[in-house]
Formats: C-alpha cells, structure tokens, sequence
C-alpha cells in the first residue's frame, strides 16, 4: 500500500498549487518559508520532491535547501528551524486539544507516522481543522462521548419567509442549485481574500469549508466557514468574507421576490460545526447564463436528492441552452410576405458588354445635347450685344 502524501482535509490537487503539509514539514526543517508566487515558480518535479523529502523519518535539509535554488532570493524567508514533537511521548498540546472528544495514548501516539505526528502538533491551536486531522488520522481512535467539536468559525444567518426557503430549494428554481452557486460564489470570496485585504497580500489560503443549513427558525438559512492559511492557522478575514459573500448571493437571487430577505448575526464565533459534513468537496466554477437563471415550469436536469449531498458541479453548456419555455418564436418580417421577386439581371458576358454599351451611347447623346445648349447660348449673347448702339 502506497504512502499517504496528501491528506484530503487539506483539498490540495496533485498538481500542488499550495505547499501540502508535508511539504512544509520539510520547508520549517531546513528553516525556511516560501512564498506562493515562489512556490508556484518551482517545477512540479521540484515541488513533489520537497513533498517526498516531508514523508522521510528525517529530512534532509541540505536536499530541501537545493530543491529552493530555483526559486528567487526575494521569495524565500528564514525562519527558525521547527523540529519534529517527541515521538514516544504525546505532546501536552496535544492531548489539550484532542481530549474534548478523543484520548489518545503514548503508544498510539508512538505508532504514528513522522508526518502524522508533525501535523496533529502543528494544527493544535486550529481547533476545527485539528479535528479533521485526527479523523482522517485516527479513524479508530477510542472516543469519550462527546458531541461535536467546536472551533472559531465565520456565523451569518439569512431570514426570509418560509415560502421562499421553500421555493429556494425546489428543483424547479435554477435547476435547484441556489445553494450550490451561493457556496461557489462563498469560496470564490475567500480564494481572493489575499487580493481583497491589502494587510493579508502575502497570505496564502489554505482548506475552505463553507457549507449552510436550515435554522430551527422558520425561513434562516446558517452559513458557517472556516478557511485555514498555509501553516494550518484560522483566516478570520477569509472565512468571513465566504460565510457572508454566501450569503449575499442568497438573498440576490430572491431579492425581487421577498424583499424582506436580510442578512442577520454576522459574526466570528466559537461554535460546534452545524453544517454539512467534513468531506471536501469539489468547487463548482462554472458561471450560470442569464437563461439558466430564469425559473422554468419543469427542471432541464433532475435536481439533485439534497444540496447538502455532494452536488454535481455545474455544467456551462458551449451554446445558449435550448429550452421549450426560453425559446421565442420565430416571426416572419412584417409586410414581406407578398414582396415581389427581384428582377433577374443577365450578367452574362454577351448581356454585360450590351449593356456597358447602352450606356455609353446614351452618355454621348447627353453630352452632344449639352454642347449644342451651350452654343445656342453664346449665340443669342452675340445677337444682343451687336444690336446695343456703340
């Protein structure tokens, strides 16, 4: 069985847009920080390198410090070196943070990989993406009975009336993705966070979670999100950016229909996560056309069975979509219908020359009856002014 590289709470792709945590495994051994334009300038051969080299039971910094050589000077940083927690003892930090729903003892600590144990010391002070950690690295880990973790996250509530949550969630109401796209456009928000905040333009966005669900109360929708930076710390900025842009695009899309849609208790708080699951999912991307945004009497595409499920990502047809109730009928030009046909013109060569000959004869009459006008004129001038008496 092949060694886990990447964790899937990380939602990092193979082609590493980010530096993965065993990637900065490697990096805070060798002391050094790298920033995501200098990150993104390494070959994908060098990057996946400095990745293996964080899977190692020791790294070799000399080969991490090479691997950076084609990154520029200004985009590398030094820091002090971060060296691996005790391997046969579970760190206080640790046990802290896992206890309020997990135990975990020195010999299950000691069992783990290098990296496993690097990255549940490193996230201890994240306690949302903490616990994602150890689900994914402790699956069977022995629990006390607790509830749900509870971590700081972005809180923003919509209310509306129950009849438009109702018709915001049927099929027939943009193809029952409303949710779907006001994550998307939530995720988008926080993906842009660095170049939104000037004092976050060197920050790089990690993990995203965003996702809703319907409030006790009648007509709100909650929002929560939590979005991590590349050392596994909490982005306040960008989870609230997401929560509320979500949000916003909600009550955009019944904004003509309920006027009385709001935005209420908006806010950065320590709470259980009330929301979805923890699978990531992946972000749809796709931008609806203003036709896919009209209500239609039957859906083009069945809807999903719930928005909370994994939805399909929304497809952008390469031509305006076809539909019986979007069409317009076809009219006929007006007062075109019993227009004559056109004359057929013979231009054959025989017929051309013919005609060019038409032409210029017709031309030279034209001219002669000018000159004989002309002539004429200058005649009578003559008579006139021989008659005058000197």
């Amino acid at each position: 069985m092949a060694e886990k590289t990447l964790y899937a709470f990380e939602d990092v792709s193979d082609d590493l847009p980010r530096a993965p945590l065993a990637g900065m495994r490697a990096l805070l051994s060798a002391g050094v920080v790298i920033s995501t334009k200098g990150w993104a300038a390494l070959n994908r051969d060098a990057r996946w390198a400095i990745v293996q080299e964080g899977l190692l039971p020791s790294i070799n910094t000399t080969v991490v410090q090479a691997l950076l050589r084609q990154a520029s000077v200004s985009e590398l940083r030094l820091v002090p070196r971060m060296l691996d927690p005790n391997a046969t003892e579970t760190p206080a930090e640790v046990l802290k943070a896992i206890t309020p729903a997990r135990r975990l003892t020195n010999t299950e600590w000691a069992s783990l990989r290098p990296l496993d144990r690097y990255v549940l010391f490193a996230l201890t002070l994240n306690t949302r993406l903490f616990s994602r950690a150890v689900q994914e690295i402790l699956p069977s880990a022995e629990t006390d009975g607790s509830t749900s973790w509870k971590a700081v996250v972005a809180h923003c509530e919509v209310t509306m009336r129950g009849s438009t949550l109702e018709r915001l969630k049927s099929p027939s109401f943009l193809d029952g993705r409303a949710f779907v796209l006001a994550r998307v456009a939530g995720v988008r928000a926080a993906r842009r966070a660095s170049e939104t905040f000037d004092l976050r333009s060197e920050a790089t966005i990690g993990p995203i979670e965003l996702d809703w669900a319907q409030s006790g109360e009648t007509g709100t929708v909650l929002w929560q999100a939590h979005v991590s930076s590349w050392d596994g710390s909490f982005f306040a900025a960008a989870s609230f950016a997401a929560a509320t842009t979500a949000a916003v695009a909600l009550c955009d899309m019944i904004a003509e229909s309920d006027p009385t849609a709001a935005l209420v208790n908006a806010r950065i708080s320590e709470q259980p996560w009330q929301v979805g699951g923890d699978a990531v999912r992946d972000d749809a991307t796709a931008v609806f056309t203003g036709k896919q945004r009209r209500e239609v009497a039957a859906p083009m595409t069945p809807a999903p069975p719930s928005v909370l499920s994994a939805p399909p990502t929304p497809r952008v047809p390469e031509a305006p979509i076809s539909h019986p109730a979007m069409q317009q009928p076809v009219m006929p030009p007006p007062h075109h219908a019993h227009r004559p046909a056109p004359a057929v013109v013979d231009l054959s060569p025989p017929a051309a020359l013919a005609s060019l000959g038409a032409s210029s004869a017709t031309l030279v009459g034209v001219i002669l009856g000018l000159l004989v006008l002309l002539l004429i004129f200058v005649i009578l001038i003559l008579i006139v002014l021989s008659g005058r008496p000197a």
